[in-house]
């Protein structure tokens, strides 16, 4: 199977943020409402899925998960007045199947088929969905079995002082080490790995040279960061040091994307009813869409593929 035309894919973990990414670029694409964004190609085959999740997108639904296989494959056509035609493949919006490349060591043929054509992979990571894993910590039970009490630096101070250090640390019991269990790892580290597969086996490695990362939610974030990029080395610092150490290897970029616009948590009904309400009143749909890459904001949500489109 050969593409013409350039290819993106998008790529991430369950949750990450690719359904409504997607309910959002298509509202986008489809209305030509914002200035400067992609426009939609000439469709082939059945759209009803993403139909489906623009419609609950449009009336303030909250989309729920994607069932792993039910969705199957999606690629969209994408028309851009400047850059020319292009194409993104979603090979899996659920997301456990990425979970199953990073747990079993094992992808599709088709997945695989499509690592080989294309040049620019847009990463997904949900702002508000981390697993940060265990960190090492005085409050980590695992630790305090291994070391006993650790004294606090005030306490090292004091001992220090009167030379009785060393009958401060009680000496470490015997312990079996903790079995690896892959679904604990750290999300990072979950990320890290699924890019460095996709870019090995992208035409062994030459193929893909832009990597484009979306921190969804950024809504939830933005009070707190200036910039997507100062999120990632808080929050993120093992893949912020990945995509800088690979600079050379491939161009990337981080945006913030806020596609619902508010959130949409029907546990606290209240809020729920009110941001909907809110969302609903907007003259347009698009208008609820926030993208940044840390220097300006606006409705564009096609400005990430824009991006890795260019040469």
């Amino acid at each position: 199977m050969t593409y013409p035309k350039p290819q993106f894919m998008m790529v991430g973990l369950p949750e990450s943020g690719k359904s409504t990414f997607l309910a959002a670029l298509w509202e986008v694409v489809r209305t030509d409402k914002v200035p400067g964004a992609m426009k939609l190609g000439t469709l082939v085959g059945d759209y009803s899925y993403i139909n489906k999740l623009h419609q609950f997108w449009l009336e303030g639904i909250p989309l729920k998960r994607t069932k792993f296989g039910k969705e199957g494959l999606v690629e969209i056509p994408l028309i851009d007045d400047t850059l020319g035609d292009s194409s993104i493949v979603i090979p899996d919006l659920s997301g456990e199947s990425f979970d199953v490349q990073w747990e079993m060591r094992t992808i599709s043929k088709k997945y695989y088929e499509y690592l080989q054509q294309v040049k620019g992979l847009l990463a997904f990571v949900h702002s508000e969905k981390l697993n940060p894993g265990d960190l090492i910590g005085r409050n980590t039970r695992e630790l305090e079995e291994l070391i006993g009490d650790v004294p606090q630096p005030q306490e090292v101070e004091a001992a220090e002082k009167k030379e009785e250090i060393a009958d401060s640390v009680k000496a470490p019991p015997e312990t079996k080490p903790l079995p690896f269990d892959p679904e604990r790892a750290p999300t990072q580290t979950k990320v890290v790995d699924m890019l460095s597969q996709a870019l090995r086996i992208s035409k062994n490695g030459n193929g893909v040279t832009r990597v484009g990362l979306v921190v969804s939610a950024w809504d939830l974030e933005k009070e707190k960061y200036k910039s997507p990029q100062e999120w990632l080395r808080a929050t993120m610092p093992l893949l912020a040091q990945f995509l800088a150490s690979n600079s050379e290897r491939f161009d990337y970029k981080l945006f913030g994307v806020s596609a619902q616009g508010a959130e949409l948590n029907e546990k606290q009904r209240d809020e729920y009813i009110q941001n909907r309400r809110d969302l609903l009143k907007l003259n347009s749909a698009s208008d609820r869409i926030i993208v940044t890459d840390g220097t300006s904001a606006d409705h564009n949500i096609t400005a990430p593929l824009q991006w890795l489109r260019q040469p």
